[in-house]
C-alpha cells in the first residue's frame, strides 16, 4: 500500500510542482522516465536497448543535443547497475519531433534492436564502444545521436592494504589489475599476482575475471572465476580489499 502511495506522489504531485515552476522539460525528468521504463521491463530477460523520446517543438530545440544524450546514456547505464539488470546490444537514444506535444511533456518508446554480424565484428571487446545509430525511416523528424564510446560509470576503491585510498574510475573498456606496471590498475600488494584479474564491460555491466592468480579473487567473501559486479560489492585480491561502486 505504501509503495502505491509513493508511486502516486512521484507520478502526480512531483510532476505538478515541476510544471508549476517550469513549463519546459529538464534532462532529470527524462532520466526519471527512463528509470521507470527499465523498472517496468525488469521481469524480462534483458532490457530494451533502443529508446525514442518524442518532444514538442520547444523542448526538442532545447534538448536535442549530444550533451543531453550523453547525460541520459550515462544515467541509464548507472541505473542498470544499481537495479542489477542487464541490457544486450548497444544502447541507442533518439529524439523525435512531435509538434502535437505541448512544452513539458514527452512520449517514450522502447524496443530491442538486434545487432548485425557486421556491427559485432566492428566492436572490439577491449573498447566495447556503446554507440549505435537507429534507422527509423518512417520518422522523418527523428534525430539520432550516438553515445560516446567511453563513460566513467563506476569505480574501484582500495579500502585496506598497501594502496589504501587509491581508486580507479571504470568506463566501458577492459582494465587489468595487478602488480605489473602495464596494468591499468597497479596494486603493490606482494600477495597479488603480476596480472591478477581484469574487469570487462558486458551487457552494460562490469564483470570481474580472475586471471588464474596464485591467491585467487574474491567477491563478498566468495572465491570467483567470473562475477558480475553489483553496486557496493567488496572485492579481495591478495590482502587488499576494494569496493566497487556506481559513481
Amino acid at each position: 500500500m505504501l509503495d502505491r502511495v509513493e508511486a502516486f506522489l512521484g507520478d502526480h504531485i512531483e510532476g505538478f510542482f515541476n510544471r508549476k515552476f517550469s513549463s519546459y522539460l529538464e534532462p532529470v525528468e527524462l532520466v526519471k522516465g527512463l528509470e521507470k521504463e527499465i523498472k517496468k521491463q525488469a521481469a524480462g530477460v534483458s532490457l530494451a536497448n533502443s529508446y525514442l523520446i518524442s518532444l514538442g517543438t520547444e523542448d526538442y530545440q532545447r534538448l536535442c543535443s549530444h550533451r543531453v544524450v550523453d547525460e541520459l546514456g550515462v544515467a541509464l547505464k548507472k541505473s542498470i547497475i544499481r537495479a542489477d539488470l542487464t541490457m544486450d546490444g548497444k544502447l541507442g537514444i533518439c529524439f523525435a519531433l512531435d509538434d502535437s506535444l505541448r512544452a513539458g511533456s514527452y512520449r517514450l518508446a522502447a524496443r530491442r534492436l538486434q545487432e548485425t554480424a557486421t556491427a559485432k565484428e566492428e566492436v572490439s571487446c577491449d573498447t566495447m564502444a556503446q554507440t549505435i545509430v537507429l534507422e527509423r525511416p518512417s520518422l522523418m523528424e527523428a534525430r539520432c545521436l550516438n553515445l560516446p564510446p567511453v563513460h566513467e560509470i563506476a569505480s574501484l576503491t582500495v579500502l585496506t592494504g598497501s594502496d589504501e585510498g587509491v581508486d580507479l574510475h571504470l568506463g566501458e573498456r577492459k582494465i587489468y589489475i595487478g602488480r605489473m606496471p602495464r596494468n591499468e590498475f597497479i596494486l603493490t600488494d606482494s600477495n597479488i599476482s603480476r596480472v591478477h584479474a581484469w574487469v570487462s564491460y558486458e551487457s552494460h555491466r562490469h564483470v570481474l575475471y580472475d586471471a588464474e592468480s596464485r591467491n585467487g579473487s574474491f567477491v563478498n567473501g566468495m572465491r570467483v572465476q567470473a562475477q558480475r559486479l553489483c553496486d557496493g560489492d567488496e572485492i579481495r585480491l591478495g590482502t587488499t580489499a576494494l569496493r566497487y561502486g556506481v559513481l
